[in-house]
C-alpha cells in the first residue's frame, strides 16, 4: 500500500499500486475453454478459448472500440476486457493424419500462456 496524498491515480506511472492508500483488486480473470478431441479419426473436431479480465488491470489492456468506453469516456476504476479469444480446428481421418488450423480474434501478451 502507498501512502501518496495527490488524488486519486497518482503513483501512476512509478508504482505498480497505481491508487495511493487503498486495496484494489488487479485483475480477475475467468477462462471458458473446449480443447478439440485429438484423438478420434471419424470427424473434425472444433475448440476455443476466451480469457476475459476484470479489475483495475483493463486499463492496461483495452483496445479502442473493444469496450473502450468505459476507460476513455467514463475513467472508471474497475472495468472488463475480453483479452483473448481464439478458435482451434482439428481434422484427423485416414486419409490425413494431423491437419490443425488456429483463427486469432483478440490476444493480448498480458494473458498468453
Amino acid at each position: 500500500m502507498s501512502t501518496s496524498n495527490r488524488g486519486k491515480y497518482a503513483n501512476a506511472p512509478a508504482a505498480y499500486d497505481v491508487i495511493p492508500n487503498s486495496i484494489e483488486l488487479d485483475q480477475a480473470v475467468l477462462y471458458i475453454e473446449r480443447l478439440p478431441d485429438e484423438v478420434q479419426r471419424d470427424h473434425f473436431d472444433l475448440g476455443y478459448r476466451i480469457a476475459q479480465i476484470y479489475g483495475l488491470d483493463y486499463r492496461y489492456t483495452t483496445a479502442k472500440g473493444i469496450f473502450s468506453q468505459q476507460l476513455l469516456s467514463s475513467n472508471n476504476t474497475y472495468g472488463y476486457d475480453p483479452a483473448m479469444v481464439y478458435d482451434s480446428l482439428n481434422i484427423r481421418n485416414e486419409y490425413v493424419d494431423d491437419m490443425r488450423g488456429q483463427r486469432t480474434g483478440y490476444r493480448l501478451d498480458i494473458l498468453s500462456t
